[in-house]
């Protein structure tokens, strides 16, 4: 039986991985991520969907919820692998530059988890 399976942050990286892994184990494969390029590509190398969205935004993750409705019904395995140290740099100086940075990484490894789409895509 084929499975869906559905990795955020599926893109590159351990994301990547685990999503080719699936994919060639016979499995449908859904990648989400912000980056159209790579996500299409990746997509391409292992006979995958690509989904563009930023998990940390609800609207966008009722988008891809929705869709993921609409293309498999319901999901097998989620692989929640989005997020990163992505605000290292930038932001001001001092306390405003330290909750920006706090509240940039807290949007891409909280938020991408919680908000995520979930093993029933019509919930």
């Amino acid at each position: 039986m084929t499975r869906t399976i559905v990795v955020s942050g599926g893109g590159t990286g351990i994301g990547k991985a685990v999503a080719a892994r699936f994919a060639a184990d016979g499995d449908r494969v859904a990648i989400i991520g912000r980056r159209a390029d790579v996500l299409e590509r990746t997509a391409k190398e292992i006979g995958g969907t690509a989904l563009v969205a930023d998990l940390s935004e609800p609207a966008e993750v009722e988008r891809v919820r929705a869709d993921l409705a609409g293309r498999f019904g319901t999901i097998d395995v989620l692989v929640n692998n989005a997020g990163g140290n992505i605000e290292r740099h930038g932001g001001s100086g001092g306390s405003d530059g330290i909750a920006e940075r706090w509240t940039g990484n807290f949007r891409a490894n909280v938020l991408t988890a919680v908000l995520r789409p979930r093993r029933s895509a019509i919930c």
